[in-house]
């Protein structure tokens, strides 16, 4: 047996998701406070998300006495488990304001770039450049944030919009398609101001506000107290400015990629000024509402005159591959295998909105056939019943193995009615559903077994049969309107194995057949008017007293280039979708299969799994190739004992040995030692094996069983395993 695996995985280590918040400390020394409100950062609970900050963008720091420093080593204090590290890069805006910093967690983000932005303004940007650790890097996994501090003051607008404007022009440059972040103190008073109109213009770097319902007139308006950043205390301390809670000065603006949903991209709702639920009084101090702790909220008016903006971000989605080709050897011809296939969302995070849905594409060629969900495999969700009355029930077997169905029914479909015995499933409103007929038996020469496509499970329904008789012939026949007489196309000849295909797209259906499942020959094609209603396999006896055997089996081709393409079910962070495929052969050979899995998700979409299989598919049980099984094939194998041959080397290990022969004999359910072909090993073979005692003579009939040419105690030992005493 030969077995392969593989899994394409991008790991991805102690995410979660992203949590970047924009803080303006109010330049001076560290005040008190601080550290609660770095830790209520962290603490802070969004879509059921509560983790450590990735990235804490600052305004207002002091170079001179390091105050991001300072930030990071309170922050590795609370956190002593993380990375934390700084920016590099400060400004010589000293005196003016301060410069911009940045605090992020190196075991989720890693610094490409920092580099300070000219604009027309007193306060310089500084613009960084990340990309997600653990995640390959791509334009995907990187995003741009400039930390800005624009002029303050109502009457500064025409100042702002200037600022706004470089800094723009300076993410435009970027190219589209990035993600970009423009974040800090924008002291804006509205949306209706020229810096706004600037940041939001079309162009490659568009901006976006990331709250919701957030545009309209902030300065002073209880509307939007629940986004108001400043100023949190009436009575603050030195240095910080007072007056209440009634601007929205602090933002986290998004480019379009980051709005998306896909990928690295928002999580839309979690935008949030800490401490701030919108229950505190307008112009008052927010210990007036209820946003956070006493602590937290008295922390938040002593340690700055600015709230923190926190938003979250989703990761992109991982796509995890797991599959096993277990191949029987032989792989004999006409018969089908059932493969695995499993596909999950392997992101890291606490909670599934922490991370992008995975979006996947299969493709599977050659011989390959799936309808796969989330629940296995549509060939095993298949359900049996007797439609119509009087006749015999019936019944239906499934093989786990090959994916195939044996199904017995009795009774006779007819123009005016029908009774039978049928397996379905509900119907797709466009689909397309492939059977291989494998062999029918039993019952009366007009019984018939096929593909059905029906209204509902009374009689009198519309449907469409695809169907072979037992004698040996094709048709269509169907029922276009309730209670009408079905009828039925001029029969096709045919021989079994025969492909049967019906595709339907809304109440249109086409019926087509194939001596070999790559080259079809279209029946008909015509509306029948099903509006859902079923699809399945139906099998009638031609008689209400006896039984109908057919046996169907996924629909593989004889080679060529039949490929099989489908989505896959959306899957969340830390869902599996089980799937199963099926190999099949209508022809002997060696074939290819193949499998290809694509993601169609940003940051993952280069992530693909590839896996193929090359096989030897045997015409069951010939080993001479003359198209009947006989003492020949076992012989011939016998004889090319030991050597490198194709013929007979069913266990695909190039060279024929013992193992074979038993699994030509297992195949065809011969016991070993069976001279005589009777289906057991009994006293006419022992004669065999006594008669021929230390001869040298080759021949399974003359007991020599391992083809080393003379008959002996190893081939009485072969004897004995399948020996009826």
């Amino acid at each position: 047996m030969f077995v392969f695996a593989l899994a394409a995985v991008f790991c991805s280590s102690g995410l979660a998701s992203i949590r970047i918040a924009t803080y303006n400390i109010a330049q001076g020394d560290i005040r008190n406070g601080l550290e609660t409100v770095l830790a209520g950062i962290s603490q802070s609970s969004s879509a059921g998300i509560s983790k450590p900050f990735d990235l804490l963008v600052l305004q207002e720091q002091d170079p001179d006495t390091d105050t991001t420093i300072q930030i990071k080593n309170i922050i590795r204090g609370l956190y002593p488990d993380q990375d934390y590290r700084c920016g590099n890069l400060t400004t010589s805006d000293i005196g003016i304001g301060g410069s911009p910093g940045a605090v992020y967690n190196y075991k989720t983000l890693r610094l490409l770039e920092e580099r300070a932005i000219s604009t027309p303004g007193i306060r310089t940007p500084i613009r960084y450049k990340f990309s997600l650790a653990n995640y390959p890097q791509s334009p995907d996994t990187e995003f741009y944030v400039y930390v800005c501090h624009l002029k303050a003051s109502q009457d500064s607008a025409a100042q702002r919009a200037d600022e706004a404007e470089a800094i723009r022009s300076d993410a435009d440059a970027l190219g589209a398609g990035k993600n970009v972040i423009i974040a800090g103190d924008l002291n804006l008073y509205s949306s209706s101001e020229s810096a706004w109109a600037e940041l939001t213009a079309a162009g490659n770097a568009q901006m976006h506000d990331a709250a919701v319902g957030g545009v309209g007139y902030w300065h002073d308006n209880s509307s939007f107290r629940h986004l108001h950043s400043q100023a949190p205390s009436t009575n603050p301390g030195p240095g910080l400015v007072g007056a209440g809670m009634d601007d929205r000065f602090d933002f986290q603006m998004l480019s379009s990629e980051l709005m998306d949903d896909a990928g690295f991209s928002h999580i839309s709702g979690t935008y949030r000024v800490l401490g701030n639920n919108g229950s505190h009084q307008l112009n008052e101090s927010i210990s007036t509402g209820s946003g956070g702790s006493a602590q937290l909220l008295n922390a938040i008016m002593s340690a700055s005159d600015h709230c923190p903006v926190i938003l979250e971000y989703q990761l992109p989605a991982v796509m995890n591959v797991q599959t096993q080709f277990e191949l029987p050897a032989p792989f004999v011809v006409s018969t089908g295998y059932k493969f695995p296939l499993l596909i999950s969302n392997s992101a890291d995070t606490q909670v599934s909105a922490g991370a992008d849905e995975l979006d996947y594409h299969i493709t599977l060629t050659h011989t390959l056939l799936s309808e796969p969900d989330n629940q296995g495999s549509d060939y095993e969700s298949m359900t049996g019943t007797d439609v119509g009355s009087g006749q015999m029930q019936g019944s239906f077997d499934f093989d786990e193995v090959s994916g195939g169905y044996s199904i017995d029914g009795a009774g006779v479909i007819s123009g005016m009615s029908e009774n039978f015995y049928y397996v379905y499933k509900p119907a797709a409103e466009q689909s397309e559903y492939v059977y291989r007929l494998n062999d029918i038996s039993g019952g009366l020469d007009s019984g018939t077994a096929g593909m059905m496509l029906r209204g509902s499970l009374e009689t009198g329904s519309v449907y469409g049969y695809l169907y072979a008789t037992k004698s040996g012939y094709l048709s269509w026949r169907r029922r276009t309107s309730a209670g009408a007489i079905a009828m039925t196309t001029p029969p096709q000849q045919v021989s079994l194995p025969v492909w049967l295909k019906v595709s339907v797209n809304g109440g249109t259906l086409a019926a087509s057949y194939s001596p070999d499942g790559t080259g079809w020959n279209e029946l008909v094609s015509e509306s029948i008017g099903i509006q859902g209603g079923y699809a399945g396999l139906a099998v009638s006896s031609g008689s209400d007293t006896e039984t109908l055997n057919a046996v169907f089996s996924p629909a593989g081709s004889s080679g060529g280039s039949a490929v099989i393409e489908t989505d896959g079910q959306a899957l969340a962070a830390g869902d599996v979708n089980n799937h199963s495929f099926f190999a099949g052969n209508a022809a002997a050979g060696t074939w290819t299969t193949s499998v290809s899995i694509t993601s169609d998700s940003k940051a993952v979409k280069d992530g693909s799994f590839d896996a193929s299989l090359s096989y030897v598919a045997v015409e069951h049980d010939d080993v001479t190739g003359d198209g009947v099984f006989s003492l020949d094939d076992i012989n011939t194998l016998l004889d090319n004992m030991e050597s490198e041959t194709a013929a007979g080397d069913y266990d695909g290990d190039g060279v024929i040995t013992l193992a074979d022969l038993d699994l030509l004999l297992e195949i065809m359910g011969i016991p070993a030692g069976d001279t005589d072909l009777s289906g057991r090993a009994d006293s006419g073979d022992f004669f065999a094996l006594a008669d021929n005692w230390l001869r040298i003579l080759s021949g399974w009939q003359n007991a020599e069983l391992n083809g080393d040419g003379v008959i002996n105690y190893e081939d009485c030992a072969l004897m004995s395993k399948g020996f009826i005493w």
